[in-house]
């Protein structure tokens, strides 16, 4: 399982939430600048291709339209291009639902009649109710 990038903001965060201490929007970056769309689209075509699975984060930083620097009262980055800490604590519960459920698609290796299925989806199950892979989302921006 391949893990897409981070979208990058197109500024420091930590320089820009600072000089706006009451406005962290002013902070956001376009999707069309945080997020190189073709080169996300050709990493997906080489993993796929290649018999991986693939897996885009974007849409747990940003909308259509924007990316987040925080996503609620979170700092996502702790500079211009590192998650921080606290969000990915947050977030590691939806990331761990959601590559369950990735490589609970991925087709495995055939399995002889009759011995059943070694990995399977057996175990605990669940998913805590974050909500899959599309748990925490971007739109939840607002400091």
């Amino acid at each position: 399982v391949v893990l897409g990038p981070a979208p990058k903001p197109t500024l420091d965060v930590p320089d820009c939430l600072s000089a706006h201490l009451s406005n962290a929007v002013a902070c956001l970056s376009s999707r069309t600048d945080a997020v190189n769309a073709a080169g996300v689209r050709a990493e997906r075509q080489a993993v796929l291709g290649a018999g991986g699975s693939y897996l885009d984060i974007t849409p747990w930083l940003c909308t259509q339209q924007s990316c987040a620097v925080m996503v609620g009262n979170l700092l996502a980055y702790r500079d211009d291009n590192h998650l921080s800490t606290t969000f990915t604590r947050w977030v590691s519960p939806v990331l761990g639902s959601a590559l369950q459920e990735t490589i609970r698609t991925v087709p495995g290796p055939p399995v002889a009649s009759g011995s059943g299925s070694p990995g399977g989806s057996g175990g605990s199950g669940g998913s805590g109710g974050s909500g899959g892979p599309g748990g925490p989302s971007a739109s939840t921006h607002t400091p």
